[in-house]
This record gives structure tokens, C-alpha cells and sequence, in this order.
């Protein structure tokens, strides 16, 4: 499977066994989704918070149960902060507002904190592929037999700052520990320019 290839991304720099890409800013622009609860959300939502991003599916296997365990991590270690938590479906036709409100019980969510959003799923695919950059796709018959899961999807969290720009991107593998540092130093600079205004 094809994926994009990560436009804005300037350097990796490597911490040991984890993999950080850090990302010339760029927005995201307008996007419209819904949360779990079935209240809609859309980009303004978003555009005055630093948010961490993961794209996850429900009834995903593998990786998706250990990336949003790191998100779980980082609830708890961002609870001081005004740090959002933000899990989009990349599985939208199946994850309604229902399947992901449960799905987000099995780990604890604060509703207020961390949502699940889904939505139409060429809306989905559009804040995926053409705004976070990031790749997604459905597996073929033979992916499905080596192994894969059934989308294909990027395990990275993304790091957006104020006015929804990307600033950067983690590995599915980094502890909240990592994550959390970058997201509560972004917070931080949001503060003080705060502060300032």
C-alpha cells in the first residue's frame, strides 16, 4: 500500500528508541466531524487549544489498542494542562457516535478531555490524507491474508498547536512520558503568548 509523502516534514531526530518528526507548521483548515456523543465538532472547536491527535478504528486488532493506550497515558499525564485529546476514526462507516462511546468507556475517556470523532467518511479521508498528511487505506484480499489490518492507517500522533497547525508528529511507539513533554511545553508557549495578548 502506497502512502503519501509527508509534506512539511523538515527533520527526525531520534531519542533514544523513539522516532519524533517535526513538522513546519501547516493548518489543517476547516473540518466538520462528530464526537461521540453526538455533538458535532468542528475546526473552530479546536483552533484556540494544543491537541494531540491519533487515528484509530474499533474493532482494529493491533495497533489501535496500543496507540490509544498511549493516548490513555497521556489523559492522565496531560490532566493538569488544557491539552486536548483527539482520536479520529479512520473506520467512520463502521464507528458511529455509539461504537466509539463504548469503545472510549474500555479505556476510560474523560468525555470531556479526549474525544472520538467520526463523520462522513470522505470528510474523514480528507483530514487524514490531504491535511494531516498521513496515509490511509483499505487492505486488499492478499494484505488481509499476510496479516494486515483491515485499513491501513498511519500509528503516528500528531501535535497540533493554537489556530490548528501541525507542529509536529510522534511515533506510535512513544510513551505519553515523550509525548506529554512536547505537549505540555506547547501548552506552555500558548500560555505565556496568552499572557501576552
Amino acid at each position: 500500500i502506497a502512502l503519501p509523502r509527508r509534506v512539511g516534514v523538515s527533520s527526525r531526530v531520534d531519542e533514544g528508541r523513539t522516532k519524533i518528526s517535526k513538522a513546519q507548521p501547516f493548518s489543517l483548515g476547516e473540518f466538520h466531524l462528530t464526537e461521540r456523543s453526538g455533538r458535532p465538532v468542528v475546526s473552530d472547536d479546536l483552533t484556540d487549544r494544543v491537541w494531540v491527535a491519533s487515528f484509530i478504528f474499533t474493532n482494529c486488532p493491533l495497533s489501535c489498542p496500543r496507540i490509544t493506550s498511549v493516548m490513555k497515558g497521556l489523559q492522565g499525564r496531560l490532566a493538569e494542562t488544557q491539552t486536548q485529546l483527539v482520536s479520529v476514526s479512520v473506520d467512520p462507516e463502521r464507528d458511529t457516535p455509539e461504537t466509539l462511546a463504548a469503545y472510549a468507556r474500555k479505556f476510560a475517556a474523560d468525555p470531556d478531555r479526549w474525544w472520538f470523532l467520526t463523520g462522513a467518511k470522505a470528510d474523514v479521508e480528507r483530514l487524514i490524507v490531504e491535511r494531516f498528511k498521513l496515509g490511509m487505506a483499505k487492505a486488499t484480499a492478499s494484505d488481509l491474508d499476510a496479516g494486515a489490518e483491515a485499513i491501513s492507517h498511519s500509528d503516528r500522533l500528531a501535535l497540533v498547536d493554537r489556530g490548528n497547525q501541525v507542529v509536529g508528529y510522534f511515533g506510535g511507539r512513544s510513551g505519553p512520558t515523550v509525548v506529554g513533554t512536547a505537549a505540555t511545553g506547547q501548552s506552555m508557549l500558548l500560555s505565556q503568548k496568552n499572557g501576552m495578548a
